[in-house]
């Protein structure tokens, strides 16, 4: 996140589209079959696994004080639905 790819607003979207585009990527190597959906609170998606089945991956916002330490901002969790078929 250190690395500057250009101007301070751009730079962020740009950073966000590479992040949801390699998620993108790697979600349809794994299984062209599968659906995913995005929840905030993790027992509202634990709750979606144990009715529907999948996998819960969790993905952290990640932010920097001015000191250039990181700590965790937002978490969002991902489950990933495979189609039986």
């Amino acid at each position: 996140m250190n690395t500057k790819i250009s101007d301070n607003l751009e730079d962020k979207l740009i950073k966000k589209l590479i992040g949801v585009v390699n998620y993108g990527l790697l979600e349809k190597g794994g299984s062209t079959g599968s659906k995913s959906f995005a929840f905030q609170p993790l027992d509202e998606v634990q709750d979606h696994q144990a009715e529907h089945g999948g996998r819960i991956n969790k993905i952290t916002q990640m932010k920097m004080n001015e000191e250039g330490d990181e700590r965790e901002g937002q978490t969002c969790y991902i489950l990933n639905l495979k189609r039986q078929g």
